[in-house]
């Protein structure tokens, strides 16, 4: 290590330092290459071969280090210098240990003991590790070898401008206090601290935000620079008045106790902008009086009370909500906290994504942690219960296009919460942008090119990457039912690792039929969907209800209950034959019109202005199915058969069929996008080649309920062998508790297994499946076919239940003949 007496004109070369590294490096493994030749197998040999792989590992490595600090100067801190220098010689100092412990490993002979040979040979990698350790530890130190990085340059700067700033505040304090009086200057109070506030700039607009419950001035914090600047400033004052101090302390002793309460001023940055922007600037005594500091922050309401005076007890309440202005509030991620009415959130507002029934959603800006987040804000507490639920279903979901839960707050009776990411625009929006054409100012102006062009691509992707998030949601056994482009965000591409996506949003409606037997629901109350998008069962459902007078308008808009579970009573429509409720495919009918929607939008080309106008002559879309299927048929005659979008249209006209049991299920659609082409999905959801499996939980309700089919048939045997060899009695006993069983099974709990005691029913296949097919389905999920024989359990008591409308389609079952 270089000697601090040596002069500064004989600075160390690190490139020479590493040079020597190498020499000895190239030394050992020229000494290790050499004996290599004396030994032709065995475990010296094995060895040799270790060391000279090491060798050359760690040549390669410090060459590399070589050439990471040519590309910059080099640092001319001699004292950085001395210090990597002294690792180079550490590392020299490894590699001659390893030589020698390398001799006295090759001249142990055959006879020498077995102890002796294992402590050479850890000796020799103990020091050839650390050498590949400390070489790691250089790689790390790079940034600190070069010098005059636009970061080092902007440091460099930032403390010379510290520093004369300090030493600026620290002449105007020497020669303001000289000025006070022996009297002035023992006033600490109404003294010395004018000087300070005099000093002191005001680092906020708060005016009208201190104290006010409507605006208290969310956004609006105290920075590090900030703090730091008053920082400096306050330990400049304190430097000046110590000094002056103990010049006059002969004359004008002071006490021991005021000296050690002002020596806390230079800790009291924050403290002192919090009393700034409160316009309170003489309590500063009382907090110097008590001996606090900013590393004390927060204060409790009851520790601000016994600072203050009982006259200035009334300013505890502001203190306490203002000091969240300089330091962050504890608030982890899937935290709930609850803030005062003053008090300020950390968030800065950018911009309103939009406005609804409910509320609004803003894009803000943490303060502290610079992260932008998408906040949702409701007042009311209609409003509290559309939240909550959100939260429950989103913490139920995750997945790369879906909006993530992070956090909630709640001040007075306004709630937000916090998601993640915060998108650019929604669907609605990216759409009319590309309707208009214009030029992508998201893009430099050398490379800015028309909407158009770079939006239809990225707008290809939402048919796959939604299909993708719509499995998972239907998956975890939720309904989403408020599918329309306005729900759907889009962030764009902030580099070539996070490129533009589409999220499902706004779950707020969203059913969690996870503890039921099936996802279909009847609304109670008034009509909660987009006519638009409402898929025709649930309009005429509502149309009908609404012309018999059943529609509950009283029933509040907070009640978790709106949608009630479709239960059929005796006399029913169920009863009648006809289903009722609505279930997932009204999902799949509302996604089958966004992507018409956007369809409509793609066709627009070249300068036309606007899309073609016979998409929105098919209004209402749930009382003209006919003409969508017609308009749709139209647009495929006019494209040429290679076109993407041909696919799309034979999609779309499938996923909006009348009939509910016509629709595909999402997986399907997954599949079919998938096989169709690569263009339909994002590079993230093209490597997931995990097959979405909704269509395994479906198989599985498919089970069960072919399972009950199975159990009542059983019975049916039963009762039929007592009518034949039995008493009236005995066939009324059996008989009887099958009409308690209907309100058993609907309210039955959640099976544990899909099987009737864990055991798989017996089931005889009457011919192979094709290898397509058998691929397609899960090997763990059995499936019921026409053709399939069933021998059922006469030892299990249910009866068939309804279920969803394609998704939980019954199979066929075979008679009681062929049983």
């Amino acid at each position: 290590m270089a000697r601090p007496s040596e002069p500064s004109s004989q600075q160390i070369d690190l490139s020479e330092s590493a040079d020597k590294c190498e020499r000895r490096l190239g030394q050992l493994k020229k000494h290790a290459t050499d004996e290599k030749t004396n030994y032709k197998s065995g475990k010296k040999h094995r060895l040799l071969e270790d060391v000279i792989a090491s060798c050359n590992s760690n040549i390669q490595s410090l060459k590399a280090w070589r050439a990471a600090i040519s590309k910059g100067r080099q640092t001319s801190d001699e004292s950085i210098r001395a210090s990597i220098n002294s690792v180079f010689e550490n590392i020299i100092g490894r590699v001659v240990d390893a030589k020698a412990a390398l001799k006295y490993r090759l001249g142990l002979g055959f006879v020498a003991r077995d102890k002796s040979k294992k402590a050479a040979n850890e000796r020799i990698w103990h020091a050839l590790d650390e050498v590949k350790d400390t070489i790691g530890y250089l790689h790390n130190l790079v940034k600190t070898v070069l010098r005059d990085t636009p970061a080092q340059v902007e440091r460099q700067k930032r403390v010379s401008e510290v520093v004369q700033r300090r030493h600026k505040s620290y002449r105007s304090f020497k020669t303001a206090l000289v000025t006070l009086s022996a009297a002035e200057r023992r006033s600490i109070r109404f003294g010395t601290y004018r000087l300070l506030w005099e000093a002191l700039p005001d680092k906020l607009d708060l005016e009208g935000n201190v104290g006010n419950t409507d605006d208290p001035g969310d956004g609006k914090i105290y920075d590090e620079r900030s703090v730091q600047e008053v920082s400096d400033i306050l330990k400049a004052f304190y430097d000046a008045w110590s000094e002056a101090v103990m010049e006059a302390n002969d004359v004008n002793p002071m006490s021991p106790d005021t000296i050690r309460t002002v020596g806390k001023i230079p800790d009291m940055a924050k403290i002192c902008l919090i009393l700034r922007g409160m316009k309170q600037e003489r309590l500063l005594d009382l907090f110097c009086e008590n001996a606090k500091d900013d590393k004390q922050l927060p204060f409790k309401p009851e520790t601000l009370r016994n600072i203050f005076d009982c006259e200035d007890a009334y300013h505890a309440e502001t203190f306490c909500a203002e000091q969240y202005r300089a330091i962050q509030r504890t608030w982890n991620d899937g935290e709930h906290i609850k803030i005062g009415d003053a008090e300020p959130l950390p968030l800065k507002f950018i911009m309103e994504y939009g406005k609804g029934s409910y509320g609004s959603v803003k894009k803000h800006q943490h303060m502290f942690t610079d992260v932008f987040y998408a906040c949702k804000e409701q007042i009311s507490p209609e409003a509290r219960a559309h939240l909550l639920r959100e939260i429950d279903r989103l913490k139920k979901l995750g997945h790369r296009h879906i909006v993530q839960f992070v956090k909630s707050y709640q001040r007075r009776d306004h709630y937000g919460i916090l998601l993640k990411p915060a998108a650019t625009t929604d669907l609605r929006k990216l759409l009319e942008r590309y309707r208009r054409n214009g030029l992508d100012y998201d893009r430099d102006s050398q490379d800015r090119r028309r909407d158009r062009v770079v939006l239809k691509p990225i707008l290809l992707t939402a048919f796959g990457c939604l299909s993708h998030g719509l499995a998972h949601i239907h998956n975890c056994k939720i309904r989403h039912k408020d599918i329309k482009p306005s729900n759907i965000l889009y962030e764009k591409a902030r580099d070539a690792l996070h490129p533009a996506k589409f999220l499902w949003a706004d779950f707020g409606l969203a059913h969690d039929f996870g503890n039921l037997e099936n996802s279909k629901t009847v609304s109670r109350n008034r009509q909660r969907y987009s006519p638009r998008y409402a898929a025709p069962e649930i309009m005429e459902e509502f149309e009908a209800r609404k012309a018999r007078g059943e529609l509950d308008y009283e029933t509040p808009d907070d009640d978790e209950e709106e949608d009630a579970p479709a239960y059929a009573p005796e006399g029913s429509d169920r009863a009648q034959g006809r289903p009722i409720g609505h279930g997932r495919s009204s999902d799949i009918y509302s996604f089958g019109i966004v992507f018409l929607e956007i369809l409509s939008y793609l066709l627009a080309d070249g300068t036309e202005p606007s899309v073609p106008p016979d998409f929105e002559n098919c209004m209402p879309f749930w009382k003209n199915i006919k003409g969508l299927h017609t308009w749709a048929h139209n647009q495929i005659q006019r494209l040429l058969p290679n076109n993407p979008l041909v696919f799309l249209f034979k999609l779309s006209s499938k996923m909006i069929a009348h009939n509910p049991t016509d629709r595909p299920v999402i997986s399907d659609v997954v599949r079919e996008l998938r096989n169709a082409n690569k263009e339909y999905f994002c590079t993230a959801c093209l490597n997931d080649h995990e097959e979405p499996i909704s269509q395994a939980l479906i198989a599985e309700e498919q089970m069960v309920e072919g399972l009950d089919i199975a159990r009542r048939l059983s019975e049916n045997l039963h009762l039929v062998n007592s009518r034949e060899h039995g008493s009236v009695h005995e066939v009324q006993e059996a008989q009887q508790p099958l009409d308690d069983q209907d309100e058993r099974v609907r309210h039955r709990p959640i099976r544990r297994s899909v099987y009737h005691d864990g055991k798989e029913p017996i089931v005889k296949r009457s011919s192979m499946r094709s290898p397509a097919r058998r691929r397609d389905r899960p090997p763990s999920v059995l499936r019921f076919g026409a053709a399939d024989e069933i021998i059922p359990d006469v030892s299990v008591d249910a009866i068939p239940t309804p279920m969803d409308d394609k998704e939980n389609h019954l199979p066929t079952i075979p008679s009681k003949d062929s049983i």
